[in-house]
């Protein structure tokens, strides 16, 4: 969480001191994606400051003024990190300059473990933003594609400013999704990858919708940036009138090699099925944002207006999680965490045309066996597409956190033990009840998240 906490401090205006990066492992201290952050935030910003000890284990950072305009950053992909990681950074940054964002960020587009392709940030990071928080203006050109860890890739992000502060945000009505689109992208490898795995993909939608279309790119001569071969597929759901998009993107580890654990070779089919998969567990989990964008949209609705917001999210990624515990140390903003599973259960009313009202899923309770499409439910359309359900999230059936310590208590002791027991209960302070909310979230399918934003006028002097 290296990058939020240099973006919640530049925001904050607050000096911090991370201690400790990596102090036990092989190749301690701040990593080239950590120190490619910090050059490109010293080109947007005006009076940063940045100390690091011999090892590289211990930063301090002294934030500035973000100022923008126009920037060109080689961001580096031989870490294995893609240009969306810096990406991101920019979008929370870059409401808040001086004058709007334009930076020309070099490296890998694709093929990152980590992060998100540079599809999926064209097809549901940009739209998502701009819808919720009316920037007007974000918009992402995609130059050259590159795949990691060579790079060679070139996009030209444009972030606007706001003038007055940032849109309160009320995100929680379910849709129902009516199209798939994708991109099957293949570089320096045979053009015949990108059809199959658009014709994996649609082995296992097609059962459950009609309207399928994934587009291909095969990359060749000077559109192939770097020398790193790679091929990858992303899919987006979209919802009735497009107001919810849900991706999901996949991508070989290692193109043509053997699979340690299976000893087999992941064919392009395969990984369309996979991606195909994790769409659906997307959309099974009925958030109005998927996993992968869940903190950089909470990030921008605790720097919004003094107003409520609140939004509808699948289960709760453990990044997300520590993304709610920095906002609240950064801002002072804390979130009220609501699981989604009951208003579920009860049902309720729909909306006109078929839309549900607030709070209220089109899935039924989760005790029964949620239809997706054609009488198929959850479990067969995984057993259809031979993808194994715990690679996407599968909800854990464990019952509760363990078993309740009893003890046998001694004649008059028992009233003694009672009251103590309630007066430890008594004495639990908020932090340890609000990581209670945090636990008890995580377990629930679907959480209803709202806040109120700091303002404007105090986002430079929330830490003093």
């Amino acid at each position: 969480m290296f990058r939020e906490r240099v973006v919640y401090a530049t925001l904050s205006g607050r000096p911090i001191c991370i201690q400790g990066i990596r102090s036990r492992s092989e190749s301690p201290g701040v990593n080239e994606e950590e120190a490619s952050l910090l050059r490109l935030l010293d080109k947007l910003c005006n009076g940063m400051k940045v100390e690091l000890n011999e090892t590289g284990t211990t930063v301090r950072y002294f934030p500035g003024a973000v100022q923008g305009g126009r920037v060109t950053h080689e961001c580096g992909a031989s870490g294995g990190r893609g240009i969306s990681w810096w990406i991101e950074a920019l979008i929370v940054l870059g409401p808040f300059a001086r004058s709007p964002i334009v930076a020309t960020l070099g490296g890998g587009t694709d093929g990152s473990e980590h992060d998100v392709s540079i599809d999926t940030v064209r097809a549901v990071t940009i739209p998502t933003v701009s819808r919720l928080f009316g920037l007007e203006g974000l918009a992402l050109e995609v130059t050259r594609r590159g795949c990691v860890p060579s790079g060679g890739g070139s996009v030209t992000l444009r972030v606007p400013i706001v003038r007055e502060c940032l849109p309160p945000v009320e995100a929680v009505e379910m849709r129902k999704f009516v199209r798939v689109r994708g991109v099957a992208w293949s570089m320096r490898v045979g053009p015949g990858s990108s059809n199959r795995m658009g014709e994996g993909a649609k082995a296992v939608l097609h059962g459950l919708l009609h309207d399928v279309h994934v587009h291909t790119d095969h990359c060749r001569g000077a559109e192939a940036g770097g020398k790193s071969p790679g091929f990858g597929l992303s899919l987006v759901a979209e919802s009735v009138g497009g107001d919810v998009l849900l991706g999901a993107d996949v991508s070989p580890k290692r193109v043509a090699e053997v699979n340690e654990v299976t000893g087999e070779v992941e064919l392009p089919e395969d990984l369309g099925r996979r991606c195909a998969a994790g769409l659906l567990e997307e959309v099974f989990q009925g958030g109005c944002v998927d996993s992968a964008h869940q903190g950089l949209v909470l990030a921008l609705m605790a720097v919004g207006p003094e107003d409520a917001s609140v939004l509808r999210v699948g289960k709760l990624t453990p990044r997300t999680v520590e993304v709610l515990r920095l906002l609240k140390a950064f801002f002072n903003v804390t979130f009220f965490i609501r699981p989604g599973n009951e208003e579920r259960a009860r049902g309720g009313g729909g909306g006109e045309n078929g839309r549900h009202g607030a709070g209220v899923s089109p899935r039924p309770p989760p005790k029964k066996a949620a239809k997706l499409s054609d009488g198929m439910t959850r479990e067969e359309m995984i057993n259809n597409a031979d993808i194994n359900p715990s690679e996407y999230g599968k909800k854990n059936q464990r019952g509760g956190l363990g078993k309740r310590v009893r003890f046998q208590a001694k004649p008059g002791e028992a009233d003694e033990a009672m009251e103590e027991e309630a007066s430890q209960g008594e004495d639990e302070d908020a932090e340890d009840e609000g990581e209670r909310e945090l636990l008890n979230a995580r377990k629930a399918q679907t959480v209803l998240l709202s806040c109120m934003g700091i303002g404007m006028r105090n986002l430079a002097r929330v830490a003093t």
